[in-house]
């Protein structure tokens, strides 16, 4: 029998901080103090994009619940940008796993100082790739669970040290801390919001199913609204106090920044148990991505837009196929970046601001589609669509040179394999191209 039970506002927050948190967090302060604790206001400017989009989607998973999310989005704003999301959505997961295994063993490393070696953490990332990668062609239902588990830790770690750490917090040292980056003020502030939306990465799902609560017009915004904001806060506290804890030199060259927070302000014989948490969550949260990222190619090679090798299941029904793919493209990443002598923290920062810049094209398209649809928009709703719009942009500005002509090659590219896709599609049900995309 169908349960009648809903949830309110208290427990439907509480779901909406549970999709939020995760290892996003776990290496950012390291990265930001490559740029000084002026990064206080890329958080910030992070911070408002962040509940500007999940607004954003809590509208849309009430008015248009659609399977597919960003990418059904998408393709109603037009089919050849569902394709061109379909595949971004993919790299961008992609290349967040490097970011996510660079984590794990930055805080592997906290045990075995071995791994702190360019060399040797490299390799590790690889064979860590490759033995997830086996764990997840044969099923990882137990993995959800150690995910949890490594979850309501950091969430503990994450809390402890915002609040408590301000008992120690140095207003002199954070002042010192400003802008060590060596660029100007707005330089700065931009660098630094990309690697600030990467801890928000996810946060397209970070409102609860509107079918599980009471009034969920009302419920659902409000849910996402509470516990949006309260990660923020809870991110927002703990990377700014750290700033004025520790000199920027010193955060910068940890690799695991929580556990030398942790071991300050509690006690050094918690750091051993901190690291251990934060591996695990990063071991799990990666198996679990590998997967999904398989998955999500597998759907993209079903309707042709990738090649249809994608799509090729086993017995147990995983695209092994496309797993294999994946790890090969994150072992020949860590290739690249031992021939560059790449750290933890600076492979981390690239793949983090890259995968950041990729999502943003499918945020962008769906907020397009919400100020498309023909309804009407109260003025909350319409800022936060406006805002959302604007912290793409501002976003976009934060990357380097390099990236963003990555970007726009990697955009282009991914268009004109679109186009040629919906082409296909069009002569294969015996439509003009021109008459396929009317039909769509």
């Amino acid at each position: 029998m169908k349960s009648d039970y809903k949830i309110g506002v208290g427990l439907a927050t509480f779901l909406v901080m549970a999709n939020m948190l995760g290892s996003g967090i776990s290496m950012v302060p390291a990265y930001m103090a490559s740029i000084g604790t002026i990064g206080t206001l890329s958080w910030l400017i992070a911070i408002v994009g962040a509940v500007s989009l999940a607004l954003v989607f809590s509208r849309l998973a009430i008015v248009d619940p659609a399977e597919g999310g960003v990418v059904a989005y998408a393709s109603k704003v037009s089919p050849v940008l569902g394709r061109q999301t379909q595949i971004f959505y993919v790299l961008a997961n992609l290349t967040g796993n490097l970011a996510v295994a660079a984590t794990s063993i930055a805080y592997f490393s906290m045990l075995f100082p071995v791994l702190q070696d360019p060399l040797v953490s490299s390799i590790s990332i690889i064979v860590e790739t490759w033995i997830l990668a086996l764990i997840a062609m044969m099923g990882i239902g137990w993995v959800a669970r150690l995910a949890t588990l490594g979850v309501i830790m950091i969430a503990l770690q994450i809390v402890s040290v915002g609040t408590y750490g301000w008992t120690a917090f140095s207003p002199a040292l954070f002042a010192q801390n400003w802008n060590v980056s060596g660029s100007g003020a707005l330089s700065a502030i931009f660098s630094g919001i990309l690697v600030c939306l990467w801890s928000f990465l996810g946060v397209e799902t970070a409102s609860v199913n509107s079918g599980l609560v009471r009034n969920p017009s009302r419920t659902v915004p409000l849910a996402t609204m509470l516990g949006v904001g309260l990660v923020c806060l809870a991110y927002f506290l703990s990377c700014t106090v750290v700033g004025g804890l520790f000199t920027m030199k010193v955060l910068g060259n940890t690799p695991a920044p929580w556990v030398l927070a942790v071991s300050t302000l509690f006690s050094p014989k918690l750091g051993p148990l901190v690291a251990a948490a934060e591996s695990v969550l990063c071991f799990a949260s990666l198996c679990s991505w590998i997967f999904i990222v398989a998955e999500a190619a597998a759907r993209a090679g079903a309707d042709g837009t990738l090649p249809k090798l994608f799509a090729e299941t086993n017995a147990r029904g995983v695209p092994v196929k496309g797993i294999v793919v994946e790890a090969a493209v994150m072992t020949a990443a860590m290739i690249v970046a031992i021939v560059l002598k790449q750290d933890l923290v600076s492979i981390f920062g690239a793949t983090a601001t890259l995968a950041s810049l990729f999502v943003l094209f499918p945020y962008f398209y769906s907020i397009l589609y919400l100020l498309k649809r023909q309804e009407k928009k109260g003025p909350l709703l319409t800022a936060a669509a406006i805002l959302g719009m604007l912290f793409c942009f501002v976003a976009i500005a934060g990357g380097t040179q390099v990236q963003l002509a990555l970007t726009l090659v990697v955009a282009l590219g991914l268009f004109l394999l679109s186009v040629r896709a919906g082409d296909a599609d069009g002569l294969a049900s015996g439509k003009a191209p021109a008459d396929a995309a009317i039909s769509e």
